[in-house]
């Protein structure tokens, strides 16, 4: 019976059958498994939330349409899962398990469509079985936020490509458009689909019917509330999705290999599953090639090449002509794309998703991600000279602060001056996230950082200093004088305290002009 628990088939439409309906619960049980996995363990073992969440706790309570770095989508995810109280980790990750996952099923329906039930179940296989569906998720940003509408920007364009019907268009646009307010690297995706829209004649016809301007209408009307912003108020999101660095070709040569080889790690399990699956593994490489340069007589590989290497052909050519500095995690929602194209791969290569073999290569991936990760969460306190952000206790740091404050003041607490860049960031977001009430969070007194607030108005109410690198009465001039400057040891998970990871906590007295 193998993985698929019998024989399971679909027509060449890649319609699902009366033998399929096993296999179809089978997913659902391993989809349902592996996001009661990654919820379950990180409430757990994550002692804090890490850099990009604390973003999202300080920014996302004001509800803004735009940030200083990225659309809000999940940013306003994240003050959801504040108000979730006591459950707010756990709902945390389970919102971060249903982006991913919604994502992923976007990529298995197209695998579906195109290959049957056969490519489905891998396509399922290699995005479940991959860090950007496991241990990427962890970190709710705006790369975990997108995916969901990278999945569904995947389904609706094939549709629109291969149906030409009106709705299919429109579905489309709204996918787009609502992947611009996640994060623009939603059109990363978009100029690969274009490609392929124009390398097929019968699709390129198209741009003569009313589809392809009705999804540019749709994600137009989407995006005006963001549209209007950008234009009145404060473009500097635009700003920061295409910033350069100053580099020479050298840098943009390695920042170019950097990426590519990150790449190649992101697709590693996905080619194993792909070799361990086809019955003769020798004619793997000769279906990838034929995908990787399928041209206008194979317009599903013509889709599936443009979906997958498009986005990645897209950020190696930003890397080496402008600078635009690649990041490894970029990779997160293209690894739906990836899935979908290495289970087409496989498929053609004659794969069958059964066999011991295969089940062992799965349960050794699956295990890996599980114990691996498990293992550097409880052993990284203890080896780190400087332990992570997931390695304290942000609630007991809540709880330090809280007392803190209670000894210096008798007003309630309404604002938080952060200290220490990045590390003050996280703490000050962790705190916003951990003290159970909204907070103004003024991250290194810095008006841009922090467009909701003022010098003004933290001196009127008073504020909590929180920072992860020394402070004096002085730190932050004349007008925010420091009081009751107390350093602490930040709490480590499990209980622990740590000389490597201090706290400096301060007390700025309200001061109303």
């Amino acid at each position: 019976m193998g993985l698929t628990g019998g024989a399971a088939s679909s027509d060449g439409a890649g319609r699902w059958t009366g033998e399929t309906r096993g296999l179809a619960l089978v997913l659902a049980l391993a989809v349902l498994l592996h996001a009661l996995i990654w919820i379950v363990l990180p409430v757990l073992l994550e002692g804090s939330i890490r850099l990009d969440v604390a973003e999202g706790a300080i920014g996302g309570q004001h509800w803004r349409i735009v940030y200083a770095r990225h659309p809000p989508f999940t940013l306003w995810l994240t003050e959801l899962a504040r108000q979730a109280g006591p459950a707010r980790y756990a709902v945390l990750y389970a919102i971060a398990q249903m982006l991913a996952l919604g994502g992923l099923a976007g990529a298995v329906w197209l695998a579906h469509a195109i290959g049957g039930a056969r490519a489905a179940v891998l396509a399922a296989a290699m995005g479940l079985l991959s860090p950007y569906l496991t241990i990427s998720p962890l970190e709710l940003n705006h790369n975990i936020g997108v995916m969901l509408f990278w999945g569904l920007t995947l389904a609706t364009a094939w549709l629109a490509f291969t149906r030409g019907s009106w709705w299919a268009w429109v579905l489309f646009g709204c996918a787009v458009g609502g992947g611009m307010w996640a994060k623009y690297a939603i059109l990363h995706l978009v100029a690969g689909l274009g490609i392929a829209f124009l390398i097929v004649p019968s699709w390129r016809r198209q741009l003569a019917s009313a589809g392809p301007w009705l999804a540019l209408l749709a994600g137009a009307v989407i995006l005006v509330p963001q549209i209007w912003v950008l234009a009145t108020a404060d473009a500097s999101p635009l700003g920061w999705a295409v910033r350069t660095a100053a580099s020479g070709w050298m840098d943009r040569a390695a920042g170019a290999l950097a990426f590519t080889g990150a790449t190649l790690g992101a697709i590693a399990p996905m080619m194993l599953i792909a070799a361990l699956a086809t019955p003769r593994p020798r004619t793997l490489p000769g279906s990838v090639r034929r995908l990787l340069f399928a041209g206008p007589s194979d317009p599903p590989g013509v889709f599936l090449t443009w979906a997958a290497m498009g986005p990645f052909l897209v950020i190696v050519l930003a890397d080496l002509g402008f600078g635009v500095d690649a990041k490894s995690h970029w990779l997160t929602p293209m690894a739906l794309s990836f899935a979908a194209w290495w289970a087409i791969a496989a498929v053609r290569a004659g794969a069958e998703p059964a066999g011991r073999r295969l089940g062992w290569g799965i349960g050794a991936l699956a295990a890996a991600f599980i114990l691996g990760y498990g293992a550097i969460r409880l052993l990284s306190p203890l080896v780190q000279d400087r332990p992570g952000y997931p390695d304290f206790d942000g609630p007991a740091m809540a709880d330090l602060a809280r007392s803190y404050w209670e000894e210096v003041s008798d007003r309630p607490l309404e604002a938080i001056v952060t200290q220490g860049v990045q590390k003050g960031r996280q703490l000050g977001g962790s705190l916003a996230f951990d003290l159970g009430q909204p907070v103004n969070v003024f991250e290194d007194a810095s008006p841009h950082l922090s467009p909701w607030t003022s010098a003004d108005e933290v001196r009127c109410s008073g504020a909590l200093v929180a920072s992860t690198v020394p402070i004096s009465p002085e730190t932050l001039g004349p007008d925010l004088p420091i009081e009751a400057i107390r350093v602490v040891d930040r709490p480590l998970v499990r209980g622990a305290s740590s000389e490597r990871g201090k706290a400096w906590l301060g007390y700025i007295p309200p001061a109303c002009n």
